[in-house]
């Protein structure tokens, strides 16, 4: 068992907060739908237990990520049509359909049951199946390919790509990357995704096979779960302000939730290219084919290594891989000392995640303290640093060293991306509890540029401001609320303390009279404020 051990997902209410909402069984498999009894909007897709699409989560980024790539490599209008192949969700192909541009989509599933569970991800696949440029065929992806002619602008594979899948052989093969590579117009892209938990021997043939398939093969490394493929028969150009352009649109608000939300972020993605991939290679992994379907017959073996350590062993060959920089992808761009940061960034992202995973924590603070100064732009490396900090500012406080831990809170607050609004109102309530009350005001104000119309967050500052006296900012706050919400009960009784604070009694009195009958159980603190709302002027 120790090989490759078969965790079911269980349905017991007793064991799992999930529930069956869709079964079907059928020669591709057995198909189900799952769905989380306390919070619906959580769903899974399961081909014989194993998880294929998901709502949220790892599986839902990267079925994002690969249908955003051919947009974000090439203007809109380069993507007239595009073929996938496996629909899952159907998350990916209701990606695709709905980008700039009006591309049409054709999608090949081999299982029937697969194109009827989608259905109760209309919500998130665009409705997909009724879709007027959509087109779901029931098939095998690599015959489909073989049998019709036509060409497409992109081709999108996100079929049988987890370790010890049957049916890799295929779709790593030599035979279907020359497939893939004749179906494609003459400046087409093929993009693929491959797990960073597949064997590192494994990894390096599918490498190997990718990049002497395409007359121009690139490797994007996704710490710490990714790799993508990029094919293609012309040289990958590509223009930093499309990229951009592209982050900042409506149609990429899925994609951004994900941390992709700059540039730098894609610039420092692609890796490598075919001439840095060989010169890393070891030199003796064969090519995967149908005739010599080596990543079929691997030892089983190969697995006694849990996925966690297989991972980090691919973190430390791949951090080799970016030592070289690649020649083949042509960037354009005003700002080249920028894109030389998001490189470096992306680097000392790898590293830093690979040191995290065998726990030499100061060596990866030492990485992540290097590329925050680089990183203005890169957003998954800054999040990464985020959460590191974080965490060692817990560890300090748990340590009651109270000096340690704003250190760390202030590089948060450096890592910290303007739109993470939960993340700066969580430092700013830690900075006020460590009694650093002007980083907290700071972040307060950086929150609320986010979400203005938030009316807690908006207290919270506001409260702030009166324990630090500064009365007229803090009544301001206070206004703000009742301006829009002028029952908010603790919205009066702040306004209400700030004015009999300033000796502006006859106001405050009203002020504090209408929390009161709002809300009787403020008149406590009245009380132990030493206020009495009776009684002479």
């Amino acid at each position: 068992r120790w090989v490759w051990p078969a965790v079911p997902l269980s349905v017991n209410r007793d064991e799992q907060a999930y529930e069956v909402t869709f079964y079907r069984e059928g020669l591709a498999g057995t198909v189900a739908v799952l769905q989380n009894r306390d919070t619906p909007d959580e769903r899974l897709m399961s081909i014989d237990g194993v998880i294929i699409g998901e709502s949220r989560g790892g599986v839902d980024e990267k079925q994002r990520m690969l249908a955003h790539l051919p947009f974000l490599l090439r203007p809109a209008e380069a993507n007239q049509r595009i073929y996938t192949i496996g629909l899952g969700t159907g998350i990916l192909a209701g990606e695709l359909v709905q980008q700039p541009g009006g591309a049409e989509v054709v999608c090949v599933e081999l299982s029937p049951g697969v194109i009827e569970g989608a259905r109760l991800f209309a919500d998130l696949n665009w409705n997909i199946h009724d879709h007027p440029r959509a087109t779901i065929v029931v098939g095998d992806g690599i015959q489909y390919l073989r049998q019709n002619r036509g060409l497409f602008d992109a081709i999108v594979s996100d079929a049988k790509s987890r370790p010890g899948h049957i049916g890799n052989v295929a779709f790593h093969s030599t035979d279907f990357y020359s497939l893939c590579r004749n179906r494609l117009t003459p400046d087409g892209l093929m993009v693929q995704w491959v797990s960073l938990e597949t064997p590192g021997r494994e990894l390096r043939t599918i490498l190997h096979t990718f990049v002497r398939s395409f007359p121009h093969g690139h490797v994007g490394i996704a710490p710490p779960d990714s790799l993508y493929l990029i094919g293609a028969n012309q040289p990958l150009q590509i223009a930093a302000d499309h990229i951009q352009q592209h982050l900042e649109g409506p149609h990429s608000a899925n994609l951004r939730e994900y941390g992709w939300r700059d540039a730098c972020d894609i610039l420092g993605l692609l890796a490598a290219d075919g001439q840095t991939v060989t010169d890393w290679l070891v030199g003796d992994e064969p090519l995967n084919s149908l005739q010599w379907p080596v990543l079929e017959f691997q030892s089983l073996d190969i697995f006694r290594k849990s996925a966690v350590v297989r991972k980090q062993e691919n973190l430390a060959s791949l951090v080799q891989l970016m030592e070289t920089r690649p020649t083949s992808v042509q960037v354009e761009t005003e700002n080249v000392a920028l894109l030389e940061d998001c490189r470096r960034s992306a680097e000392l992202l790898l590293e830093a995640t690979k040191l995290l995973g065998e726990e030499r924590i100061e060596e990866a603070l030492a990485r992540l303290d290097e590329g925050l100064p680089l990183a203005t732009r890169h957003t998954r490396f800054r999040e990464l640093a985020a959460e590191v900090y974080f965490d060692q500012a817990a560890a300090a406080r748990q340590a009651n060293d109270a000096t340690s831990a704003l250190y760390y809170y202030r590089k948060v607050a450096q890592a910290l991306d303007k739109e993470n609004i939960s993340g700066h109102w969580q430092l700013a309530v830690l900075f006020h509890q460590l009694g650093a009350l002007n980083e907290s005001a700071g972040e307060y104000y950086t929150a609320l540029q986010g979400d203005p119309q938030n009316v807690d967050l908006r207290l919270e500052f506001a409260y702030l401001l009166a324990t630090m006296q500064r009365n007229a900012q803090s009544a301001r706050q206070f206004q703000r609320v009742l301006d829009s919400h002028p029952d908010q009960p603790r919205a009066h009784l702040g306004l209400g303390l700030v004015l009999y604070a300033q000796n502006r009694g006859l106001l405050a009195r009203r002020h504090l009279t209408q929390a009161v009958k709002l809300d009787p159980t403020l008149q406590d603190v009245l009380t132990q404020s030493g206020i009495q709302l009776r009684g002479p002027e």
